[in-house]
């Protein structure tokens, strides 16, 4: 087998993944995709059918669900705490100038979309023990090709994973200011290694495959796939890594199976309102444009006269002729258009909330954690999963710098509703501290969560500001509420 085959489970995905692709780049790449979405009806021509598919309406509903809800993650900045050797990837956590807060966020995306990612710690080749650039590369659910888990002292370890990679290389002509894009794959694997002890012991190990080049034209050929360079073997000093430091990531978990996007329901009664707008919208069309009709003023279908509309026009009907108009008096687009309302109304039930108008008055706390409960279990889940992804792999960029995993955390915020604790509550936390009923931490706490806090404004500077603080009279609470 080629090393670019693909895992059986990638290939049932795969069907999924480029309906998710389409739907999320929105109208254009659903309407270019044609009769994969939109079937002709009979025997309509190109033009016809051209006609057809610029009437059809395509909701953007998919990107928009999945933009609110990582605005709804990100309305509060990610905790993140690096050692020093590793405080870099703050500001570049992949080596291309990517934050690490903006990385992090890419993942939940793509996660949300397509119900899977990927991430790589890596480093340069050569990097010894100490050197501060280790970095995470984030990969495309399309983008893991392949991988294998084998169960070892009765514990599953990945063994083998290949990633697709692109990469740009100088046009075969010469042509100084045109690059091509070619592939190349990525072969992750563990292999037998001796070992000082006579026990047996794996390997981390690093290959790059290319397509060869047609000399002719300069293309790749896609049936010759080749080893670029040596293999790599990478290491902490002189020690070897014992596991392949590649995450899966998950809406529910870090597993390598593959998981079902959050929005594949979604978007498949998204692609069904698109056909029912279809449907709908030529209707309208043509039952907007009455007919006229001459009865008895032509000489057959083989031998009708034509008429032109308009003023100074006058239409010669034969003795007992009649000139009508047919118009349009059914009921099937009133079905049409009832079966689309229920469609909108699935879509909402199943993550579209922004397709919702705002409401004027304003939900009781215990109606929106109703109406919210679904979305935001899974929102939570799948913030769960980045979340550990991320400090998994910051945890293997502090192995290869030997410094200490556990100073390196990062954690997505899960506080998705926008509450501000009452003033009047404020005040009688502060009472309650003031008379020892609560202490300092219970206060800082309640106010952080409360968003009663500066994002800026640090513990160790509330601390300060506090007991530094000139006592001042406390408003009545009646005033304060």
């Amino acid at each position: 087998m080629p090393v670019n085959s693909k895992h059986k489970e990638y290939q049932t995905a795969c069907s999924a993944w480029t309906i998710l692709r389409h739907s999320l780049a929105g109208e254009e790449a659903i309407k270019a995709a044609g009769e994969k979405y939109l079937p002709r009806l009979g025997e309509q021509e190109d033009d016809e059918y051209e006609s057809y598919t610029r009437r059809a309406e395509y909701w953007p509903v998919a990107e928009h669900t999945r933009s609110g809800l990582v605005g709804t993650v990100y309305r509060k900045d990610p905790s993140i705490a690096l050692s020093p050797d590793l405080e870099y990837l703050r500001q570049n956590a992949d080596g291309d100038g990517t934050p690490l807060a903006l990385l992090a966020k890419e993942v939940l995306g793509d996660v949300l979309g397509m119900g899977r990612a990927g991430l790589l710690t890596d480093a340069p080749a050569g990097v010894q023990i100490g050197a501060p650039r280790p970095y995470i590369k984030t990969y495309a659910a399309e983008k893991i090709l392949n991988w294998r888990i084998e169960i070892v002292r009765d514990v599953r370890v990945l063994t083998r994973v290949v990633l697709e990679e692109c990469f740009s290389a100088p046009a075969p002509d010469g042509d100084e200011f045109c690059d091509c894009e070619r592939r190349r794959y990525r072969v992750l694997d563990l292999v037998p290694v001796a070992s000082p002890q006579g026990a047996a012991a794996r390997a981390y190990r690093v290959r790059l495959f290319v397509h060869a080049i047609d000399p002719t034209d300069g293309s790749e050929i896609e049936d010759v796939i080749v080893q670029d360079g040596d293999e790599v073997y990478p290491k902490r000093g002189l020690v070897t890594f014992p596991y392949i430091p590649f995450t899966f990531v998950g809406p529910a978990s870090l597993d390598a199976c593959v998981q079902k996007s959050p929005l594949l329901d979604l978007v498949r009664v998204n692609l069904h309102h698109y056909l029912l707008s279809a449907e709908l919208n030529s209707g309208l069309f043509l039952a907007s444009m009455p007919q006229a009709c001459v009865i008895g003023g032509g000489g057959g279908s083989g031998n009708a006269t034509r008429y032109r509309f308009g003023l100074g026009t006058v239409w010669e009907i034969p003795m007992g002729g009649e000139a009508r108009y047919l118009e349009y008096t059914g009921t099937g687009l009133e079905k049409i258009r009832q079966e689309m309302q229920d469609d909108e109304e699935r879509m909402r039930q199943l993550g579209g909330r922004l397709l919702e108008a705002q409401k004027k008055a304003a939900e009781t706390a215990e109606a929106l954690r109703l109406r919210q409960a679904g979305e935001d279990a899974t929102l939570a889940t799948t913030t769960n999963s980045v979340s550990f992804g991320i400090q998994q792999n910051l945890a293997w960029a502090a192995e290869w710098v030997a410094a200490d995993p556990k100073k390196n955390t990062f954690d997505l915020n899960r506080d998705f509703t926008d509450f501000e604790l009452p003033m009047a509550d404020v005040l009688l936390l502060g009472q309650a501290a003031d008379a020892g009923y609560l202490t300092d931490e219970d206060l800082y706490h309640n106010l952080r969560n409360g968003e009663r806090l500066s994002p800026a404004t640090t513990r160790a500077q509330w601390m300060h500001n506090r007991r530094n603080a000139t006592p001042a009279p406390l408003p009545a609470l009646e005033q304060a509420a």
